[in-house]
């Protein structure tokens, strides 16, 4: 890759090297209009791109639409650990295209980019892994505003899954999300909105691979330009409802179930609690929704929309025992009852659930668990609201011992001058 060009036809910025074959490829993916292109960089279009090092080669892909604010740190992430790159543009009208051939021309990375027009998360997605298949051994798939975190290393001694799940950690909460895919096989997007994949032809029947236990990991911004539009979530809810609708009486993809846990969830994020409550009580009464951690995150969801709309305690406390009831050693349900209480001022009650919170322990958790681990109501992170309930509860040396146990902690220091605080008031009353 000594010598890289550059060039624009069709609606394609192709990067490449100097001699690089082109050929017109149909356009039989929805008919959407993008006028594309085919490049190869110097690949050969039957075999995937290979080398002889102990790293698999990889091709990042992504989709883009007016991310000029935030695509440049997504590919100073990623381009270390890259062979090729294709970026499907949905119709950007700032620099988006620009940073993006630039910053690749610059690494001296071949790829292409597509201008194309928008039809669908399930069509664009699945053309975008189209215009991937061979250019590597290995696709790695990001949002354009996600960050890979730490150093990336995947060898050949990892490989021969047919796709890999990474940490992603989405505000306080940590999942496990499919992100690197074997390029050998084709792969399909379904649903308007939460996408699945489906791979089309794994006759090899190759198993899925797991990196969550890796240093690295994926950290979901949610700062790309559809998160500027405050409708967002309440437009996803619509589709998705509509969705279920949809697939009541015909479901090839399997998306009915989904698509009332993702209803309720997007209802949830755009803040109306008592359709976000309805559709998740759906989704605990359909015959197949056979994911309980789905099931238990729907109960305890349940229980925070009746919070907001201020249900009475005992109705709340009900709720919450039908998370808690399913998984037990799980910290998320007692936490939030325990700060309910603590914020209610009945901090006996509060400091109980707090202590059953405080006994959870994160390792085995996220050995047990795949979805909406929030690593910060587990242990030290508890101490805190722990430590006021011992206040109001008359535990005042258990109450001290949990502040001193994080005021010299650094991930504290945002918060120290309340905590010393909390700690003089601990000294104050019980004269210790």
């Amino acid at each position: 890759m000594d010598n890289i060009s550059f060039s624009i036809q069709n609606n394609v910025i192709e990067i490449g090297e100097t001699t690089p074959k082109k050929k017109e490829v149909p356009n039989n993916n929805n008919n959407i209009n993008s006028n594309m292109r085919y490049f190869n960089s110097s690949l050969k279009s039957e075999s995937p791109l290979i080398n002889t090092s102990n790293k698999p080669t990889i091709c990042f892909a992504t989709m883009c639409k007016n991310e000029e604010h935030c695509i440049q740190e997504t590919l100073e992430s990623v381009y270390k650990y890259i062979d090729t790159w294709v970026v499907c543009d949905t119709g950007s009208k700032d620099r988006t295209c620009e940073i993006v051939t630039e910053f690749f021309k610059e690494k001296n990375i071949p790829g292409t980019l597509y201008v194309d027009e928008w039809k669908g998360f399930d069509v664009n997605k699945t053309l975008l892994f189209d215009r991937c298949y061979k250019k590597a051994e290995y696709i790695m798939h990001l949002d354009a505003d996600d960050l890979l975190i730490g150093d990336f290393t995947f060898t050949r001694g990892d490989a021969g899954k047919i796709s890999y799940h990474i940490n992603v950690k989405r505000g306080s909460s940590v999942y496990k999300c499919i992100v690197l895919f074997n390029n050998y096989y084709k792969w399909r997007f379904c649903g308007v909105a939460h996408t699945t994949i489906k791979c089309l032809d794994n006759i090899h029947k190759l198993t899925e691979g797991d990196l969550s236990d890796r240093a690295y990991y994926v950290i979901s911004r949610d700062t790309g330009a559809r998160s500027f539009d405050p409708e967002k979530y309440l437009k996803d809810a619509h589709r998705l409802s509509e969705q279920f609708f949809n697939t009541l009486l015909f479901d090839p993809d399997e998306l009915n179930v989904r698509s009332a846990f993702y209803t309720a969830q997007s209802y949830m994020d755009s803040g109306k609690w008592k359709e976000a409550a309805s559709w998740y009580s759906l989704y605990t009464q359909l015959k197949n929704t056979w994911w309980n951690e789905e099931i238990f995150e729907s109960h305890m969801r349940i229980a925070c929309c009746m919070i907001k709309m201020e249900y009475a305690d005992d109705q709340i406390v009900d709720q919450m025992k039908k998370a808690i009831d399913i998984f037990p050693d799980r910290a998320e349900p007692y936490y939030t009852m325990g700060k309910y209480f603590n914020d209610k001022s009945r901090c006996d009650i509060g400091y109980t659930y707090l202590k059953n919170a405080k006994k959870a322990d994160i390792v085995s958790v996220n050995k047990k668990y795949r979805l909406f681990v929030n690593p910060m109501v587990y242990g030290k992170y508890i101490n805190d609201d722990l430590s006021v309930a011992c206040y109001w509860t008359d535990r005042a040396e258990e109450g001290i011992a949990l502040l001193e146990e994080i005021l010299s902690d650094p991930e504290f220091d945002d918060r120290k001058e309340r905590l010393l605080k909390n700690r003089e008031h601990f000294t104050n009353k019980y004269n210790i």
